[in-house]
């Protein structure tokens, strides 16, 4: 067996096509097509190999990305289009007055004050005001917002934070960040933004960066749903956060670091037993660079 990365960047141990015929993965919202092979697995805390075909639930693949640090550099900043757009991401036509507004859809009246300090917090320049039966957003909604093109990672994660402020969970467990979670109502002139969403996770997926997507029907349209545990992801949330508290820390970046130390140790133990070749120096760059363990 050879040591190698495939086309779709996971660890392999051989790209062989023993029958010739492609076969489809979802491995946490990453569509993977491919012809037979032997993969690298974590399985209940243990690494092994295992047919790509053959990969069920728990158990993660290693995707080896192209990059040796991270995609931002000290210190981040809230990015104030992206922060505004995911702000102003319900608009409202008022024929009467003959004016546009963004509201905030289904949000707690009884959190305003609190969210008003948020923004304070993070620099943003918006207020939200209770009316009678909406949440206006005081500020100015002309500018373009992002759209499905926004190739700015930056942006796409301001907005996506701003989202998860809104309409999500940023779970916080004793000043550790364990996940994050938002739930978007798409309804209306609204469902054409779940192509803009698609867009922008598979953006960032082609980045090395995880956020996972689910769909549940509804009444009037569809609730959008996006999770992650990648622990880049948590790591630009949580500095985003910091004006408003601060964590301490990201679990999944150490299960990560232990992952992929148990990952090294065993291929160098098939290196020097001779399962496997490593003509590539492949092993180098698994050490060198980002890993993610992708689950089932």
């Amino acid at each position: 067996m050879k040591l190698c990365i495939d086309n779709n960047r996971l660890l392999c141990a051989s790209q062989t096509q023993e029958d010739g015929k492609e076969y489809t993965q979802d491995i946490q919202d990453y569509i993977i097509k491919s012809y037979d092979k032997t993969l690298f697995v974590s399985h209940k805390k243990n690494i092994k190999t295992i047919q790509f075909k053959e990969i069920w639930e728990r158990m993660s693949a290693f995707f080896i990305t192209n990059r040796s640090s991270t995609l931002w550099n000290e210190p981040l900043t809230l990015h104030h289009t992206g922060a505004m757009s995911g702000l102003m991401f319900y608009k409202w036509y008022d024929e009467e007055r003959d004016s546009n507004y963004a509201f905030l859809y289904k949000y707690p009246t009884n959190n305003v004050n609190v969210l008003n300090t948020q923004l304070q917090l993070l620099g943003v320049d918006a207020h939200v005001n209770t009316t009678e039966k909406w949440l206006i957003v005081s500020s100015d909604i002309t500018k373009e917002p992002l759209g499905e093109k926004t190739t700015d990672i930056q942006a796409i994660m301001s907005y996506l934070f701003v989202l998860t402020l809104l309409y999500g969970k940023m779970d916080v467990r004793a000043s550790s960040l364990m996940g994050i979670k938002i739930h978007m109502h798409l309804f209306w002139s609204y469902l054409k933004e779940q192509q803009v969403l698609d867009t922008m996770l598979y953006f960032l997926q082609g980045k090395g960066l995880f956020l996972q997507k689910s769909i549940i029907e509804s009444n009037d349209g569809i609730v959008y749903q996006i999770s992650s545990s990648d622990y880049e992801v948590l790591s630009w949330f949580a500095q985003l956060y910091k004006s408003i508290a601060k964590i301490d820390k990201i679990p999944t970046f150490d299960k990560t670091i232990q992952t992929k130390n148990k990952l090294v140790a065993y291929i160098q133990s098939l290196i020097e037993s001779w399962d496997i070749m490593d003509e590539n120096n492949t092993l180098d760059l698994v050490k060198n660079r980002i890993v993610k363990c992708l689950t089932k």
